[in-house]
């Protein structure tokens, strides 16, 4: 770690899940800032997923209309599959070959 990051570099103290869903984890941890004050940080951890940006035989982008309940509203998007491992294996290294090849 360069020196830079060091002095920006926040210490959890305390950390508690404060939600266990089946796809979300919301944590509030205490922390200990550079200065060595005390502040709180919420975050969530999420399984994963992975985007798939299909296009025709003319290169055209596929998007779907999809209802997003959290805002209300329908929206164009690209497809989305979840997947638990998908971040693990990413920061392991390891290939992801299959997970954007089901179908949409």
């Amino acid at each position: 770690m360069n020196s830079e990051a060091e002095r920006l570099q926040e210490k959890c103290l305390s950390s508690q899940l404060i939600f266990d869903g089946k796809v979300i984890h919301l944590y509030v941890d205490n922390i200990q800032l550079p200065n060595g004050g005390v502040s709180q940080r919420e975050y969530i951890r999420h399984n994963g997923a992975v985007a798939v940006l299909p296009l025709n035989d003319d290169g055209e982008v596929i998007c779907v209309r999809q209802y997003r309940y959290a805002v209300g509203q329908v929206f164009f998007g690209i497809a989305q599959t979840q997947t638990q491992f998908l971040l693990a294996r990413m920061f392991a290294g390891a290939f992801c070959g299959g997970t954007g090849e089901r179908p949409v």
